[in-house]
């Protein structure tokens, strides 16, 4: 997580941040420092901690082109010469917005600097007609020299160019050894960038992390010049072979990067098999999704693997699994469907399903198994029963998953009895009834699609004890589901229902025991039918019951007006109430213990209903509300983000625009 320092303007006394700060977890949000720090331990591990977010220059009344700005200026008067020596040790990571690479000089006045990492500038928007100059492309050469003790540097989604790393880097006087730069960088994330190239890097052979997902890279080749590479992000890479007239991608330079422990190879668009030859024995993170992997022969060799995904990819045989005794998480799929194949899919070829491998990983703590094709899959099932004009309004005979779309259960069985897995993701099951043979000990329970039929087979099941947690999601239908066996599952504590709309929530004030509660309703077509179809929209009456709750998320519940609803729930911590239809946010000055609170593209005009919130540490609002009152130090004296639209911090700029 980044932690944001922000305005520096000598405006604000860091003393009651500091003060306020003492418990562990407060450490990471200190908002605002003065220009006058005096020397204090305590201070100091709390900057160092920190992350200095450059705020934007002011923008000037008028046209004015954006380099006639006074820009250099504001940012050296606002803080940067007046800040304290002892201050300026402590800061370890910066941010500078793209539009801001002039500004990189002053960063030199930070002698621990260690972190560096480019953003967008949104506030600047130029005038209809006024010609808009391209950004200069960031060069990484000029960072490292101006900045050589820099360790990790972000330039993600952003023009660069690396050719220059060549031209400074200082020859080698030993032979076989690549020039250096007397650069100390560690970490390069260049994900979606307009690289091509990516030779130059020969000359940081000290690099331990690298990312290049969904660039279009030529080849891969230099890889083979960073033997210390721990962490490597190669994703949506593809490079197209005139030979062969296809899109290939050689990862065979791979096997010669021994000190690997993360590696991720995910969406290769390649039209051949993916091959792979790995000789790092210290792997522990694999991610292999969405490829054209046929062999997991290879994985025998990585005993101390924890984590990995095969989803979506072409093994056959998955024995080779058997020999993962470290692993922990597992990801895979199965085309196995509970009734027999349709002559199409009988031409098809299908390996038979062997699971006796699970019963060897005996440190299995989440199994995530997902249906083959499950977006075509999905499809064939859902039926949409409202019309586009409306003249249908709900249907509420419900959604059935008739057999042919069902996965054998037969899986479970062999997971391993020794192990700890305490947490399932399943696709909808033909028998549920091995879920039992866990009952002490699955913690967690996600179904990615359901009916009430599902929940109903669970519930018969009889306790599980250990079930605290279950997620949900609804398809894109209008289809009401019958949530009534939801009432048996008394002894959850946290509950993740996604996309229910019509549905009678009624059943949900039988779980008192809840202390998080996910209601969100991110599909923006079932935002839609609710507009559409007021008259049947669900009641949230049921939230009076629910005095336990410490979070609550009801974003983009177009259908919920009734903040008075939540005002008895006196130890809530964490509320989403972001693209709700809260006109009121008065009733929620009871919550007295509200650490985080998000009224963004809410119909609100004042926050004034709101005069006191000791706990409160960040909060957003729509962008018209006037964030006065909560600037009141006295009143909200642990607030340290008022966040509007647009990633816009209030206490970076005093809400100047």
């Amino acid at each position: 997580m980044e932690h944001v320092l922000g305005d520096l303007d000598g405006k604000t006394d860091v003393l009651r941040f500091v003060v306020g700060f003492l418990r562990f977890r407060d450490w990471q949000n200190l908002s605002s420092c003065s220009r006058s720090l005096a020397a204090s331990d305590l201070r100091r591990f709390v900057l160092a901690q920190g992350v200095l977010r450059v705020p934007p220059p002011p923008l000037t009344r008028g046209r004015i082109r954006s380099d006639a700005l006074p820009a250099a200026s504001y940012y050296a008067d606002s803080f940067l010469r007046h800040m304290e020596p002892d201050l300026l040790r402590c800061v370890t990571s910066v941010k500078v917005p793209r539009t801001g690479m002039h500004l990189l000089s002053l960063l030199r006045v930070l002698p621990a600097l260690r972190s560096l990492r480019f953003w967008d500038y949104p506030y600047w928007t130029p005038e209809e007609d006024e010609p808009q100059d391209e950004e200069p492309a960031i060069n990484v050469a000029a960072v490292l020299q101006l900045l050589p003790s820099l360790q990790e540097l972000n330039v993600a989604d952003a023009d660069v160019t690396l050719a220059e790393l060549l031209d400074m880097a200082t020859p080698s006087p030993v032979a076989g050894v690549q020039p250096s730069g007397g650069w100390s960088l560690r970490a390069l994330d260049l994900a979606e960038t307009d690289v091509v190239d990516l030779a130059p890097l020969v000359v940081l052979p000290q690099l331990q992390s690298l990312s290049v997902r969904r660039t279009n890279v030529v080849t891969l080749a230099v890889l083979e010049a960073l033997p210390e590479l721990h962490v490597l992000d190669v994703s949506e890479t593809r490079t197209l072979d005139m030979s062969k007239n296809w899109v290939s991608t050689d990862l065979s330079v791979l096997q010669h990067l021994t000190a690997l422990r993360s590696l991720k190879v995910t969406n290769i668009g390649a039209s051949d098999s993916l091959e792979l030859t790995l000789k790092c024995p210290e792997l522990e993170i694999l991610h292999l999704q969405n490829t054209r992997l046929t062999d997991l022969e290879f994985v025998r060799e990585l005993l101390n693997l924890t984590y990995l995904d095969i989803r979506w990819t072409h093994v056959g045989d998955r024995r080779p699994l058997a020999a993962l005794e470290q692993l922990e998480q597992l990801l895979l799929d199965t085309r196995e469907r509970g009734a027999p194949p349709t002559a199409e899919e009988q031409e098809l070829p299908v390996p038979t399903a062997n699971y006796e491998w699970l019963s060897s990983l005996h440190k299995l703590k989440k199994l995530r198994m997902y249906k083959h094709n499950y977006q075509d899959d999905i499809a064939d099932v859902l039926r949409e029963d409202v019309e586009e004009r409306g003249a249908t309004v709900v249907a509420t005979r419900g959604l059935t998953i008739p057999m042919a779309h069902r996965v054998p259960s037969a899986f479970l069985k062999y997971a391993s009895r020794e192990g700890a897995l305490n947490s399932l993701e399943l696709p909808p099951l033909v028998d549920y009834s091995p879920l039992s043979l866990m009952s002490t000990t699955l913690r967690h329970l996600r179904l990615q699609q359901w009916c009430a039929d599902d929940l109903a087979q669970i519930v018969a099941l009889g306790e599980m004890p250990a079930l605290t947690r279950l997620s949900m999601s609804l398809p894109p239908t209008a289809q009401v589901m019958d949530l009534l066996p939801l009432e048996g599952f008394v002894q959850l504590k946290q509950l993740e229902l996604l996309d229910v709309l019509f549905e009678d929530l009624t059943p949900l004030g039988a779980l008192v025991n809840l202390e998080k509660l996910v209601l969100s309703l991110p599909d923006r077509g079932k935002r839609q039918l609710a507009r559409r179809h007021k008259d049947h929209q669900t009641t949230f009456e049921f939230l009076v019951n629910l005095t336990q709750l410490q979070e609550l998320s009801l974003v983009g519940r177009v259908d919920f007006k009734g903040a008075s609803l939540l005002s008895g729930m006196d130890k809530m911590r964490k509320l989403w109430l972001n693209a709700t239809k809260v006109e009121d946010a008065a009733p929620l000055a009871t919550l007295t213990r509200l650490e985080m609170l998000d009224l963004g593209l809410t119909p609100l005009t004042t926050v004034e209903g709101i005069p006191r919130l000791l706990e409160l540490e960040c909060i957003w609002i729509p962008e018209a509300v006037d964030c006065k009152t909560l600037r009141d130090p006295i009143n909200f004296p642990r607030l340290h983000s008022i966040w509007h639209p647009d990633d816009y911090n209030c206490l970076w700029t005093d809400h100047k625009f």
